[in-house]
C-alpha cells in the first residue's frame, strides 16, 4: 500500500466518527483531494 492510499483509508477511518461539520466538510476537501492525485498516479503507472 502506497502512503497516498494508506492516508485515504485513514481519513476515510477518521470520517467515519462523529465530527462537527466544519471540521467532516475540510475533511472531506482534503480526501477528494488526495482521491483525485492517486487517480493520476495511477494512470501515470499504468502508461
Amino acid at each position: 500500500m502506497s502512503k497516498l492510499e494508506e492516508a485515504v483509508a485513514k481519513l476515510e477511518k477518521i470520517l467515519e466518527h462523529n465530527l462537527c461539520l466544519s471540521r467532516r466538510d475540510e475533511l472531506q476537501e482534503v480526501l477528494s483531494l488526495l482521491k483525485d492525485e492517486q487517480k493520476l498516479e495511477d494512470n501515470r503507472n499504468k502508461g
